[in-house]
């Protein structure tokens, strides 16, 4: 299963806790400074809070965006399926 393939949204859709990637970013000196964070949380606003509370960063301009968590995001890598002998990219 290639990643473009996969239905984030109806993975995740009957389980009451998911799992979130937060970007956190914030601007310093011209510069835009992003961390990215896995979460798991019930809404996508209670995901940025808590990579908000525990994130290092100082100050109230972080800004944060968080979208559902995918295969990759999770661990998912490369296999090889014994039936076809092809590899895949994605259990």
């Amino acid at each position: 299963m290639k990643y473009s393939d996969f239905d984030v949204d109806g993975y995740w859709k009957g389980k009451a806790i998911k799992g979130w990637v937060v970007c956190l970013s914030r601007i310093v000196k011209r510069r835009e400074q992003r961390e990215f964070w896995n979460v798991l949380a019930t809404t996508a606003d209670k995901a940025i809070a808590t990579a908000k509370r525990n994130c290092l960063w100082k100050g109230k301009r972080i800004y944060g965006s968080a979208r559902l968590a995918g295969p990759r995001d999770l661990g998912a890598t490369e296999c090889l399926n014994p039936v076809m002998q092809q590899w895949e990219r994605f259990i």
